[in-house]
Formats: structure tokens, C-alpha cells, sequence
């Protein structure tokens, strides 16, 4: 779903209401659905800049909650509510490695492979 009268998700910024997903969630058929963003952007990464795509997960688990990185090759999954990250190995993170996303800084607690955008981005989760 994306914000009325805009370009849709991969051209332009879109925007909906934090609680919208509980609607989705009541209508038949719907079994899960959970708030998620998605921001391409520069993260630093020590001295340099890396491009990638930012994915803000709600609160939940693994393979239960919508937006979350589907398995891991290394470390685990967010546990914390602020300041935790999961990276895919193609941002060239590492796990305990800091990364530096808009004003606060993440530590790389897990590693995932072959999860990147649609512009072939690594991604990089977050929680919201």
C-alpha cells in the first residue's frame, strides 16, 4: 500500500498512517501485517559512505512479523528496540562493526546475504 496520489513506493516518498496495518489485519484472508519503511540513503560506515536501503521493522520476531530479514548467516536477530542492526554481508559491515544512520549509530549484531533492494542495494534493518 502506498500514500494516495503519489508515485508509489520506488518513485517517490509515500506515507500512511501508523495504524492502518491493524485494518489490514481485519480484513478476511489477512493473516499478518506489521508497519515497515523503507529509505534508500548513504550510511556511514567508519570514514566512508555506503548506499544502501534502510528497513525500519516493527517490533515482533523472525518469521512471524512482516519486514523482517527472513534468515541470517551470521550473528542473530534485533532483540533491542534502539541501536541494533542487521546487514547484508554486500554493505560490507561486519558483525559488532558500528554504522552510522542519520544522527544515531547501530552496532551489526547479524549478517544476511543476498537481501537487497530492488536497485540492488544491501540492505540494512533497523527497528522503528
Amino acid at each position: 500500500m502506498v500514500q494516495k496520489d503519489t508515485l508509489g513506493p520506488y518513485a517517490e516518498s509515500s506515507s500512511l498512517n501508523d495504524d492502518l496495518y491493524r485494518t489490514i489485519l481485519a480484513m478476511p484472508g489477512v493473516a499478518r501485517a506489521a508497519n515497515v519503511t523503507y529509505l534508500t540513503m548513504q550510511v556511514r560506515k567508519g570514514s566512508a559512505d555506503v548506499r544502501a536501503m534502510v528497513v525500519g521493522i516493527a517490533a515482533g520476531q523472525a518469521g512471524s512479523t512482516p519486514g523482517w530479514p527472513p534468515y541470517l548467516v551470521a550473528g542473530r536477530q534485533i532483540t533491542r528496540g534502539h541501536y541494533e542492526a542487521v546487514a547484508d554481508v554486500a554493505s560490507g559491515l561486519r558483525l559488532g562493526e558500528r554504522v552510522g544512520i542519520r544522527r544515531n549509530q547501530y552496532t551489526v549484531v547479524g549478517l544476511t546475504r543476498r537481501i537487497v533492494s530492488s536497485a540492488g542495494d544491501p540492505m540494512v534493518f533497523i527497528p522503528l
